[in-house]
């Protein structure tokens, strides 16, 4: 009876966990779409004057994002001998990425930067929410999706244009790079009852998870990334 107390109390908390972070993932997510939105107000929309500040300024928070990333991979590298600073890695990691690729984005795609990264940032919080809210193959099987879905736009959008190209090749190798590395995961999640031993031990496909189904959706995505 005991024994019951405590799991049913851990899940209870793990359950609360999640909560906490899946709202602190919405506030974040919140607070990067209206700093995008304000880009697009200026940056796009704006006259030429605020057009090229906000150039200079994006290309700033590009060179800041990477340095952020850099100082946040060291810290994470080093976390178990810098544990004083081990918990701002997650942090510099993720703000190091998002500004250094966005604004890379942004500069080099106008405008239709901006508007990709306006709808990149909902759809990854989404993701994030899922991944934290519910089954763990949901949020396999959405990035993988939502990773097609978007070379498949590159490629409707940027398809022989000389501008577009060489990025659209690249992103769409990169989205197929991702869909593997997803699957790769699951085949080692599938050996280790649905969690990655390398990564802490997290769950990436919910007990009595359908593995068929995920490595179909995959399958799938790459299909038509390939067939595009």
């Amino acid at each position: 009876m005991a024994k019951n107390n405590d799991k049913r109390a851990e899940r209870i908390a793990r359950s609360n966990r999640n909560v906490n972070r899946a709202i602190t993932l919405l506030m974040v997510g919140v607070i990067a779409e209206f700093y995008l939105l304000m880009v697009n107000n200026y940056f796009v929309k704006g006259g030429v004057g605020q057009v090229l500040t906000m150039m200079s300024v994006l290309k700033a928070l590009g060179i800041i994002g990477a340095a952020a990333f850099g100082a946040g991979l060291v810290m994470w590298i080093m976390r178990k001998k810098w544990t004083r600073f081990a918990p701002a890695a997650p942090w510099l990691l993720c703000a190091g990425f998002f500004f250094a690729m966005s604004s890379e984005l942004m500069l080099r795609i106008y405008p239709q930067g901006t508007t990709m990264m306006c709808v990149i940032v909902p759809v990854v919080m989404l993701i994030g929410i899922v991944f934290l809210l519910y089954p763990r193959e949901f949020s396999v099987q959405a990035v993988g999706l939502t990773a097609s879905l978007m070379a498949m736009y590159l490629i409707h959008r940027g398809g022989g244009s000389d501008n577009w190209n060489a990025l659209v090749i690249g992103c769409c190798v990169f989205a197929a790079l991702v869909i593997a590395a997803l699957a790769v995961a699951v085949c080692k999640a599938g050996k280790n009852k649905g969690e990655l031993e390398k990564l802490g031990g997290l769950r990436i496909v919910s007990q009595g998870g359908n593995y068929k189904l995920i490595y179909a959706v995959l399958g799938l995505c790459l299909a038509a990334i390939g067939t595009m």
